[in-house]
């Protein structure tokens, strides 16, 4: 699966061609919008305006290398005293941490394509502050961190799916996180929902 930056949508009831960066287009009658923070460039392109306000989202990730007093397993888990997640990465050699607190997911970004992806060192010190409040360990070693986007539905926080625009056009826009959760069950909705 290679990715290909989409230059233009030409659309008419029931026929879409979507022409990429790199020169090649395919066309389809069926064309869904799953874009994540790049979904308002291919709404744009078709003419389509969602009924609530999607913004592309900074959020931020803190990971360290599992201290040696921390053994056994550890499961995925969120604690909403403190409000983080966390869980072991790369076969438990590391442990990454994220928040879940609102104020940790209102930094909206202009554009997708620039934005800062390191984490904080603020975020980083003060996730993993709280992460060692959950896995007894000590402070020391290295935290990294890294951030990414999120499509967030400001109005409520759920995904806008449905049909819109030009007849065979769809939009799966504004999963707020939540995607990658709900994406196998999604998938097969939406799927009946496009070819009836």
């Amino acid at each position: 699966f290679v990715r290909h930056q989409v230059t233009g949508i030409q659309s008419s009831p029931g026929s879409h061609t979507v022409t990429c960066a790199n020169g090649e287009s395919f066309s389809s009658k069926l064309l869904l919008n799953a874009s994540g923070p790049w979904c308002h460039r291919l709404n744009e392109m078709v003419g389509v305006e969602l009924p609530m306000k999607l913004a592309p989202v900074r959020v931020q990730i803190a990971s360290r290398d599992r201290p040696a007093e921390v053994t056994g397993e550890i499961p995925v888990f969120a604690s909403t005293a403190d409000q983080i997640y966390a869980r072991p990465e790369a076969n438990g050699t590391q442990l990454i941490a994220g928040s879940t607190a609102l104020e940790d997911e209102t930094e909206e970004i202009e554009d997708p394509d620039n934005f800062d992806a390191d984490a904080s060192l603020e975020f980083r010190e003060r996730t993993m502050h709280k992460l060692h409040h959950r896995l007894p360990m000590k402070s020391r070693g290295s935290v990294h961190g890294y951030a990414a986007l999120y499509a967030v539905n400001i109005g409520d926080r759920h995904p806008i799916i449905d049909a819109m625009g030009p007849k065979g056009y769809f939009v799966a826009n504004g999963f707020s996180g939540h995607g990658f959760k709900l994406g196998p069950a999604m998938g097969a909705l939406i799927a009946r929902m496009m070819t009836g």
